[in-house]
């Protein structure tokens, strides 16, 4: 590399960062919807229909980018909450960016914080195919309740059992004269998993963490 092709690489440089590695992800964004009832605001969760992935769950409105509509994850969030709850983006006002979520079984999710200009839930349209109902949650239970901690083991495991049986050797360790630690599964990470529990709705995993975060916020 010459000095001209360094220079021009550096004013390309921003103190934004990314993630490296995004691409190898699943990557989705939701939007952490308020609305604003009885002079405080709520969280409004959806709980997913039984038939589609993760059915059963309780969630915010959100999917997966889909590179060939949306411009950004932005553009994702808003354009699941239309096509979940019914609501059309005039009524949705983005408050901010909240932290994005990595998960360790390959998903990293957007978060935006939004207001619902709406007055009830029962204005919503939902999308019966992907919601089975929504429920509201007083943003101050959160304040005044602090979630169950467990955790998982993730290990690196370099070959997997397949479907049929057989072992599918994912990196050859051997072959590419790696230490022989990696023949087999490694690490010893341990993730963090939170929970609330509302009126027997089990609220964890991602959308805990989005919670977390706006809640800290509020307490900052």
């Amino acid at each position: 590399m010459n000095k001209n092709t360094f220079n021009k690489m550096k004013k390309m440089m921003k103190d934004e960062v990314n993630m490296n590695g995004r691409e190898d992800f699943i990557n989705s964004s939701v939007i952490v919807p308020l609305i604003f009832i009885n002079d405080e605001y709520h969280f409004l969760f959806e709980k997913r229909n039984i038939n589609i992935s993760q059915g059963g769950e309780i969630c915010f409105p959100g999917g997966r980018l889909d590179e060939y509509i949306d411009i950004d994850s932005k553009a994702t969030a808003i354009r699941e909450i239309e096509e979940e709850l019914g609501i059309t983006r005039d009524n949705i006002e983005i408050v901010g960016r909240i932290d994005t979520v990595f998960s360790p079984v390959g998903v990293i999710v957007d978060g935006y914080l939004a207001v619902l200009k709406l007055k009830s839930i029962e204005n919503l349209n939902i999308n019966k195919d992907e919601v089975e109902y929504t429920f509201l949650v007083p943003v101050s239970w959160f304040e005044q309740n602090k979630p169950s901690q467990y955790c998982v083991c993730i290990k690196a495991h370099p070959s997997i059992i397949n479907e049929v049986g057989k072992e599918e050797v994912l990196l050859p360790s051997r072959k590419l004269n790696l230490p022989q630690v990696y023949s087999k599964p490694w690490g010893k990470g341990r993730y963090k998993i939170y929970l609330y529990n509302y009126n027997n709705e089990v609220i964890w995993g991602i959308t805990a963490r989005f919670i977390m975060d706006v809640i800290s916020r509020i307490k900052d």
